[in-house]
């Protein structure tokens, strides 16, 4: 993990896989775990918003689902 970049609490990534599935990048059931098809969906997520598509579940990230 980055060392300057903060872990999500379980909250967050629910709220993360939320907001992923709101906006059709996430199938599934929001469980809070970051896996393979959270890593997918935030993929997707960052190339539609032409950032780096590295599938990392970072704060900066969640406030760009938020915003959207």
């Amino acid at each position: 993990w980055p060392r300057q970049e903060r872990v999500l609490s379980r909250a967050e990534r629910l709220e993360l896989q939320q907001l992923l599935a709101r906006q059709g990048f996430y199938r599934g059931t929001p469980d809070g775990q970051i896996g393979s098809r959270t890593r997918e969906a935030l993929r997707g997520f960052q190339a539609s918003v032409g950032t780096p598509a590295d599938g990392f579940a970072s704060s900066d990230v969640l406030e760009r689902l938020r915003r959207r």
